[in-house]
């Protein structure tokens, strides 16, 4: 009797490991890319409930916004979803605390968006609408929550 594995029991189970490593991959993709979201959607309530909270404590900027929101630095769209083309509006990806004076010392703050994260604030009147997405993916948030 001879001992050892013959070529197609050594093939079947090389092929079963095979399934097993690509299925744990897409597994880690997955999970990854719904932390991602995670992230967008978190930054996104984050930076909403700031301005929010910063504009109800300070309801006089609001006969100003142009003058308040005129040194805020300019958003990109950089990796969006179609969804936004077209959208302009300011960027909310570094770290800010929000002033009277704008984008500076003194009240309400959000911190940065991870690198994978993009940002915009548009403005729309009196009130400001909050994008966020994850470069590259077709999914993106409005004030921290799906749009409607």
């Amino acid at each position: 009797m001879r001992k050892g594995f013959t070529l197609v029991e050594v093939l079947v189970v090389t092929a079963l490991v095979g399934l097993l490593a690509a299925s744990l991959l897409w597994g880690f993709a997955s999970a990854r890319r719904q932390g991602q979201y995670s992230q967008a959607q978190a930054h996104g309530l984050e930076v909403f409930l700031a301005l929010d909270a910063f504009l109800v404590r300070n309801t006089d900027l609001l006969l100003d916004l142009d003058g308040w929101t005129a040194a805020w630095p300019a958003g990109s769209l950089d990796g969006a979803p179609a969804a936004l083309a077209g959208l302009g509006g300011f960027d909310c990806r570094q770290a800010v605390t929000l002033g009277r004076g704008g984008m500076e010392g003194g009240g309400q703050s959000w911190g940065a968006a991870p690198a994978t994260v993009g940002c915009l604030i548009e403005r729309v009147g009196d009130r400001f609408l909050v994008h966020t997405w994850v470069r590259g993916l077709p999914r993106h948030y409005l004030n921290g929550r799906d749009p409607p």
